[in-house]
C-alpha cells in the first residue's frame, strides 16, 4: 500500500523526517556561534558609538537570525 493509498503511513513518516532534522547541533558548533555571536555584539556596540547607525542595525539583524 503506497502513502497516497493510506495517509496516515504519509504523516508518519514526515513525522519522523521532521524529528531527525530537529536534532542539537553539536557542542563545538554550540560553542562556535556563541563566540561569534560575541564577536558581532562587541562589533554592534562600537558601530552604535561611532555613530554608524546604519552599519549597526545591519549588523543586529545579522545577530537576531
Amino acid at each position: 500500500m503506497s502513502a497516497a493509498e493510506n495517509p496516515a503511513a504519509a504523516t508518519e513518516t514526515t513525522a519522523t523526517q521532521t524529528s531527525v532534522s530537529n536534532t542539537p547541533p553539536a557542542k563545538q558548533d554550540l560553542n562556535a556561534l556563541i563566540v561569534q555571536a560575541g564577536k558581532d555584539f562587541d562589533d554592534y556596540q562600537q558601530l552604535t558609538a561611532a555613530g554608524k547607525l546604519a552599519q549597526a542595525g545591519q549588523k543586529l539583524e545579522a545577530l537576531s537570525r
